[in-house]
């Protein structure tokens, strides 16, 4: 930046081409920046999926209950 600025006082360079020179840095940049905020969402997707998949895939237990008096089957109402 502070190079292009001398280029543009000096008269090398013009306002305009100084601009567009900007403009294409930015359209460089700005998928690398997406590509690091995406691969940390992606990584953060991955240890989700990760505990999910444990979490649906873990055996059943039979609860077996505390009471050890056989039934007699007298209801009442």
């Amino acid at each position: 930046m502070a190079l292009g600025g001398h280029f543009v006082i000096s008269g090398s360079l013009s306002l305009g081409d100084f601009a567009a020179f900007n403009s294409y840095i930015v359209i460089l940049i700005f998928p690398i920046i997406i590509i690091g905020f995406m691969s940390t969402l992606i990584a953060q997707a991955a240890a989700s999926y990760e505990r999910i998949d444990s979490v649906l895939k873990a055996t059943e237990t039979a609860d077996t209950g505390t009471f050890d008096k056989p039934l007699k089957g007298e209801i009442s109402l």
